[in-house]
């Protein structure tokens, strides 16, 4: 048998199942054994059985009215089963049984305190501490009470006695901390929180409190830990909204979302928490959903400005421009003078187009808050867009001195140093916004541009595949990838790059352009001119694409439009060099040399150091007959890395006119090219270097790689030295001249009398002809002057030459009209005009493919003589004669006469004495070689 010392000691550890086990033997022994009944109801309504608890107490009540504390547990088991009115009565009955009774005093202090009556609650916990001043529980109470009150000094006083009893005693340091926090004394507060912690991990309203004070006194990494363990114990709407907003503190945006939708945002009359949860979704870019929030907001106050700010915001975020001037506009409605709101409506104006607007709504921004950096920032961007660089880039550093760590204000200086072409600055400013926001789609985009404008490509293409990486829909950044894509000749997926572009965003004018440059390396010009077209009829004012279109009506040879869209591109930007470049090209395919010249002059003054226009002027210069300025522009051009191959290739060419051929052989030494090759090969023979002449020849024959120069090399080489090296062909290039005379109805007299006007009326400028005596030839492309005659001459001769590629076997195409159609070849005429004693002498067309000329108008002879006949054969004059014969063709032309010939033919006019002008229209069919590369 226990006895009551063991049964007792039991329920004060806390044993229960053992002390139950003890009574229930004792009451075998001694079935009315009080203490036995008493303390097994203490440890049932320990364990929560309180209806057998109640029972038990009853039990021993009745076999002990003396007991207040039987008495007081009785009201404990009611209390529980929630029954408080009976509690009460019987809290009551145990102050009857000793009306000192602290314990009862307590309780029904406690609950009083549960009702709201903290005053009548705290008189009856000072009894209870008057009857045992040890009684903690009632200085808890106390304090707790006081709390409620607001009465916080004696709530502190209460709780620091009830410390004194017991320091490890729960919820005591927690009403401290609320104290303090009351107080305004976060640091002693959360010092108690964390007391309470130490001795209750589970104390929720001491994480939440803590987490809310940690928050405030800026430690969001402290309070997130404190919040999760509250919230992971009871979630609640309250711990919800202080995860929300550490998380965005933290700018962990997307789990504060999820905190923010936790709460129920339709029913809430608090406009921060929707207004929050927009802030957060904007940020992530979520816009549309943003606005929905933002909404909310306002839907609480309608004069919510900051909302009503951010939704014009985001608005003009999704392109909604005129949606976002209606919500700024609210916002001057409400406040006329509020700067972000005119700031902002800059933007808008600026989006719109309307620039004028938008700097005025900047300026006035300003005037109401000078240090804005935003708004600088803001203001540079509208500089830029009108072309003030200096303003722009002034307002920029504004920015950056009132806020130098502005990742943003640094891309747009970036931006600005490019557009002024200091790419060194421009490349700084972008990796130094990069440092400072690592992950930022928009300046990995500027910097794979400008990487782009440097010429490195490798780095360009990087940075804005991983700009697509982390924005992947970015119609921008796509569209600049397919542009680097161009650059590197992957035309393929440059196209693909920019389509992609254009779904997401079907009217950027920038984006057609770019594909309408795409389309003309690819060689498709219609639909060159069509996406350029579109792209200035969503922005008719665009110089760049105009200069473009210039550039694509001159590759079909409509130069009176291309003259027309370049001139009008250099109306809006004057000092474009490479629009000014193009004129020059423009101008020298018309004949217009000295113009031409005047054209490329002027680019060069602007860019002085751009290999194309140094290349271009070379041209020029040649056409001019002014071989050693051509050779000083070619030089020049050399020192370009991009331009070194194409400008040695020319550098060697105008050698080899000028007959200096150990300076042509050391331009191009060391290139591998197909034209460098065959360049070289005539070098080699005008050299008369048989053993090296030989090695190249087979190795371009090997390869394949034979052009009409190399072929006309070969050709006379094997007469020169009786060998017979393959120059890739089946005939003798003697065989491949086609005679054919063309009949009134075919091209009448009238177009003939036409083009002879024409020619006479000196509209044509003349280009320099080392070869040619007495006489002139027309420099430019006569077959691609708009006028009907030239035109219906350009359809006559396709067709001739197609009727030459169908009949003639060797080095021919029988898909040449459908590849002219695909701009695969080039035909360029030009005219020469030959007077008394005029003649010709020997040369071949080695840039070219097939060679003719038709004879508008022919000198008398007499019998057979060879006045003004045409001399074909394989002997060049540069080239080393030697004992060999050469066999010779010669024909006698008749006027409407039209030949056909491999263009590797050397060929002569003959001398005449008639007073008759000789006048023929001499055309060359070249490869594009550009496109043949990318369609072969």
């Amino acid at each position: 048998m226990a006895d009551v010392a063991a049964i007792k000691e039991l329920s004060t550890a806390g044993r229960h199942q053992e002390c139950l086990q003890a009574c229930q033997n004792s009451l075998k022994e001694k079935p009315e054994e009080i203490f036995a009944f008493k303390y097994a109801g203490k440890s049932l309504l320990a364990l929560g059985q309180f209806e057998k608890a109640q029972q038990s107490l009853k039990k021993a009540h009745q076999l002990d009215k003396t007991d207040p504390e039987i008495a007081k547990d009785i009201g404990n088991t009611f209390l529980n089963l929630g029954n408080q009115e009976n509690a009460l009565q019987w809290y009551e009955k145990a102050l009857e049984i000793n009306n000192k009774y602290a314990p009862a005093f307590n309780n029904i202090a406690n609950l009083k305190r549960q009702i709201g009556n903290h005053q009548e609650a705290i008189d009856l916990f000072k009894r209870a501490i008057q009857a045992d001043p040890k009684l903690i529980q009632a200085y808890i109470g106390a304090a707790a009470s006081h709390l409620a009150l607001g009465n916080l000094d004696q709530a502190e006083s209460f709780a620091t006695q009830a410390l004194k009893i017991n320091a490890n005693a729960p919820e005591v340091n927690e009403i401290l901390g609320i104290v303090f926090q009351n107080k305004q004394n976060p640091d002693q507060a959360i010092e108690h929180y964390q007391k309470e912690l130490n001795i209750n991990p589970q104390a929720r309203n001491s994480l939440l409190n803590s987490g809310l004070l940690l928050l405030q006194n800026r430690q969001p990494t402290a309070a997130l830990e404190s919040l999760a363990k509250a919230s992971a114990i009871a979630p609640s709407e309250q711990c919800s909204l202080l995860l929300a907003q550490t998380h965005q503190k933290l700018g962990q945006l997307k789990e504060a979302i999820i905190e923010y939708q936790k709460l129920n945002i339709n029913q809430s009359n608090n406009k921060l928490i929707p207004f929050n949860l927009g802030l957060c979704l904007f940020e992530i870019g979520d816009n549309n959903q943003a606005i929905g929030a933002f909404q909310i907001a306002i839907q609480l106050d309608e004069t919510f400005i900051a909302a009503w700010i951010n939704i014009g915001t985001a608005l003009k975020r999704e392109g909604r421009n005129q949606e976002a001037l209606q919500a700024t506009q609210k916002v001057l409605e409400l406040k006329p003078d509020n700067p972000d709101a005119l700031m902002n409506l800059g933007g808008i104006y600026q989006d719109l187009g309307k620039l004028d607007l938008a700097l005025a709504s900047t300026l006035k921004s300003l005037e109401l808050k000078p240090d804005n950096p935003t708004a600088h920032m803001n203001l540079g961007g509208i500089y830029k867009d009108l072309a003030k660089l200096d303003l722009a880039l002034a307002s920029t550093l504004k920015s950056l001195e009132l806020k130098s760590d502005n990742p943003n204000a640094l891309i747009n200086l970036g931006g600005i140093y490019k557009d002024l072409a200091k790419l060194d600055l421009a490349l700084a400013s972008t990796l130094k916004s990069l440092e400072l926001k690592p992950n930022n789609p928009d300046a990995l985009m500027n910097l794979g541009g400008i990487y782009q404008d440097l010429g490195e490509l490798d780095p360009a293409l990087a940075s804005t595949l991983k700009s697509l990486e982390l924005k992947p829909d970015n119609p921008d950044a796509l569209m600049n990838l397919g542009g680097i894509y161009q650059d590197l000749a992957k035309l393929d997926l440059a196209l693909a790059s920019t389509l992609k572009s254009l779904e997401l965003n079907p009217d950027n004018p920038t984006a057609h352009m770019n594909l309408g440059g795409i389309y003309q390396d690819l060689g498709k010009l219609d639909l060159a001119l069509a996406s350029t077209l579109k792209s200035l009829e969503l922005k008719s004012d665009n110089p760049s694409a105009l200069m473009n279109l210039g550039g694509i009506y001159k590759d079909l040879g409509e130069l009176d439009l291309a003259l027309a869209s370049t001139l009008k591109s250099l109306e809006f930007n004057p000092d474009n060099p490479s629009a000014l470049m193009n004129l020059g090209g423009i101008y020298q395919d018309l004949g217009k040399l000295d113009l031409a010249l005047a054209s490329t002059l002027k680019s060069l003054e602007f860019n002085p150091d751009n290999p194309d226009a140094l290349m271009n002027l070379g041209g020029i210069y040649k056409d001019l007959g002014e071989l050693d300025l051509a050779l000083a522009c070619l030089q020049e051009a050399k020192k370009s890395e991009k331009a070194k191959e194409e400008s040695s290739i020319r550098l060697a060419e105008t050698y080899y006119c000028m007959g200096l051929y150990r300076e042509g052989v050391n331009a191009i030494n060391g290139l591998h090219s197909k034209s460098a090759l065959n360049l070289l090969l005539s070098l080699y023979l005008c050299l008369g270097e048989k053993a090296k002449l030989n090695r190249c020849a087979n190795n371009l024959t090997s390869k394949r790689w034979l052009n009409q120069q190399g072929i006309a090399a070969i050709d006379h080489a094997n007469a020169l030295y009786n060998q017979s090296l393959d120059n890739g062909l089946i005939e003798s290039t003697l065989d491949s001249i086609f005679i054919q005379t063309i009949n009134k109805q075919e091209f009448s007299n009238s177009l003939i009398e036409e083009i002879l006007m024409y020619l006479s009326s000196g509209s044509l400028q003349s280009r320099k002809q080392g070869l040619l005596t007495n006489g002139s030839q027309t420099s430019g492309n006569i077959l691609d002057i708009p006028k009907k005659p030239f035109q219906e001459l350009k359809k006559l001769l396709i067709r001739k030459i197609d009727n030459y590629n169908q009949s003639i076997k060797d080095n021919t195409d029988k898909d040449f009209k459908a590849n002219l159609e695909k701009n695969w070849y080039i035909l360029k005429g030009w005219a020469i005009i030959m007077e008394k004693g005029g003649s010709l002498k020997s040369h071949n067309h080695e840039r070219g493919w097939l060679t003719g000329t038709f004879y508008l108008q022919i000198p008398e002879r007499e019998g057979n003589s060879e006045e003004g006949a045409i001399e074909f054969s394989h002997q060049g004059p540069k080239y080393p004669k030697g004992d060999s014969p050469f066999e010779r063709r010669v024909i006698r032309p008749e006027p409407r006469d039209l030949n056909i010939f491999s263009s590797s033919l050397f060929h002569r006019t003959m001398p005449f004495q008639s007073t008759t002008q000789r006048i023929c229209i001499a055309f060359d069919v070249t490869r594009n070689e550009k496109l043949w590369h990318v369609s072969n």
